[in-house]
This record gives structure tokens, C-alpha cells and sequence, in this order.
């Protein structure tokens, strides 16, 4: 696919099947634009270059606000640039004014294929088939090629976690640059990571129990159990032995009922049906 067929004008009467269909098949840039914006002049040549030298592995769709304000209008456009990526006939992601190519190229390269993640899709199948030695071997040569594509890490480490090799899992972890930590499943990955190395540390779950059903107010025991259970992907009942903890006593080892809730709260994330059932459980205690 040559410039001329992955760069055009695009207008009300054709977005639809110039930008939403398309995006089924291949990411579209959708650059909104006026003519008197001097951030848009700086703008323009550069996605054009880019979409020239990415050689149709992208689609540059070009709207002159001005001439298409319904247009602007359906899309929330408030300020000039405005750049909107569009994926499965949705927006994935976007940004406003003129970026430096750089942050640009990380944009796009987030969203586009890659052949790391064709190795991801065979290492998830060949799990799915039970062959767990053959997905880390494909995860291994994944990130081996593409040593700073995120997800290839993250397939990794929760492999590596799932599989008891927490030390693995760290490696890969804490290796992470800093402004990669605030990822959700970065942040749900530790939190599963603490569990599983305090649960490889602590006694048996059986035993837990018994410690507990002989003293409720046995907190270690509880806090142990509920990082055995939470290691073991029991989430409701992990997170009744952190409450009964928080509930007993807060000053307990520096409040871990409730930062063991919060970590539950990170690996299932904040719109899960029993994180919010917490959060209610939760909240007479903290004032």
C-alpha cells in the first residue's frame, strides 16, 4: 500500500466506511485539523511521513474541522490538533497538539502488530492445550526478539507465577521502568507475586485452618491462609481472612488486613463484584 492510498480526506458522508470499517482490518489515525492552526502544520507532515515510511501498516485520515464541523462535533473535538486512533471501529487511544515523533512512534507501535504477539497468541493456544513447557519456550523467544514490548513480560510473569517460579516472575517485574509500574496489570501481577511468595513460605493450608479454628484471634495464621488462598486464586475466601484481620485489629503488622484487601483489590480490579462488596465492608472501619 503505497502514501496515496494510506493518507486522505475524509468527511461526514464518509467516515463511517473510510475510518470505522476500515479500522476492522488495520489501525486508522484519524488527524482533526484546521487550516489556521499552526500546531496542525507542524503536525500533518509528520504523521504523512510516518504513514509513508510504516508502509500501509497504519491509515492517516485526514478531517478539516472547519469544513466538517458535525463531524467535529460527533467526536468531542475541543482543541486543535486532536489525533484519534481507531481500532475494531472504536477509539483505542488518542492525544492532542503536536507531539514529538518520538512519543508518536511509541503511540502507534503500541497498537500495531507485531510478531511478538503472533508467538503470544501460540503460547496462550499451547497453554490452553496443556503444554506449559512449549508456551514458555515461545514467551522466551517472544521477548528474546522484542525485549521491550511490555506484554511479552507481563504473558511471562504471570506464567512464571502461575507455574511457582516467583522468583522468575520478579526478575521480570522489578525490571520494569518506572512509568510501567502504574500499569493495572502490572500493579495486579505484583500483588499476585507477594501472595505466591509468602504462600511458598507459610504452612500448610490445612494446618492454617486448624491454627485458626482453634483460635480465631490467631492473626499470623490468618494472614498466611489468606495469602495461601489468595495464591491459589480463592479470592472470597482470601479476602474474609484479610477483613477478619482488619476487623480484629488494624495495627496488626502495619494494618495487613487492609493492605492484603487492597492487593486483592488490584488483581481483580476496582469494577469486580467482590472488590466493590469489600469496599462497602470495608469502609466503617477506616474513620
Amino acid at each position: 500500500m503505497n502514501q496515496s492510498s494510506s493518507v486522505f480526506e475524509v468527511t461526514a458522508d464518509n467516515f463511517d466506511t473510510e475510518v470505522l470499517e476500515k479500522s476492522r482490518r488495520v489501525l486508522v489515525v484519524a488527524d482533526f485539523w484546521a487550516a489556521w492552526c499552526a500546531p496542525c502544520r507542524v503536525l500533518m507532515p509528520l504523521l504523512q511521513k510516518l504513514a509513508e515510511e510504516y508502509q500501509g501498516k497504519f491509515l492517516l485520515a485526514k478531517i478539516d474541522t472547519d469544513q466538517q464541523q458535525d463531524l467535529a462535533a460527533r467526536w468531542g473535538i475541543r482543541s486543535l490538533p486532536t489525533v484519534k486512533l481507531f481500532k475494531n471501529g472504536r477509539v483505542v487511544d488518542e492525544f492532542l497538539g503536536a507531539l514529538p515523533e518520538s512519543a508518536i512512534r511509541s503511540l502507534l507501535d503500541r497498537h500495531l502488530p507485531r510478531a511478538s504477539d503472533a508467538m503470544r497468541e501460540a503460547a496462550r493456544a499451547a497453554l490452553q492445550n496443556g503444554d506449559r513447557a512449549q508456551a514458555l519456550a515461545l514467551l522466551h523467544k517472544a521477548l528474546a526478539g522484542d525485549p521491550e514490548h511490555l506484554p511479552v513480560k507481563l504473558d511471562l510473569a504471570d506464567l512464571l507465577i502461575s507455574g511457582g517460579d516467583v522468583n522468575g516472575a520478579e526478575k521480570f517485574l522489578k525490571e520494569l521502568p518506572f512509568q510501567q509500574r502504574g500499569d493495572k496489570t502490572v500493579k495486579a501481577l505484583l500483588a499476585r507475586l507477594e501472595f505466591a511468595r509468602t504462600a511458598q513460605s507459610a504452612p500448610p493450608a490445612a494446618d492454617l485452618a486448624k491454627r485458626i479454628a482453634a483460635n480465631p484471634e490467631d492473626l499470623e495464621s490468618r494472614y498466611l491462609f489468606g495469602a495461601t488462598l489468595a495464591a491459589a486464586g480463592s479470592y472470597a475466601d482470601a479476602m474474609e481472612q484479610f477483613f477478619a484481620i482488619m476487623k480484629h485489629n488494624r495495627r496488626f503488622n502495619d494494618d495487613i488486613g487492609r493492605r492484603s484487601l487492597i492487593s486483592v483489590f488490584e488483581t481483580l480490579g476496582n469494577d469486580h463484584e467482590l472488590v466493590q462488596q469489600y469496599r462497602r465492608k470495608m469502609a466503617p472501619l477506616l474513620y
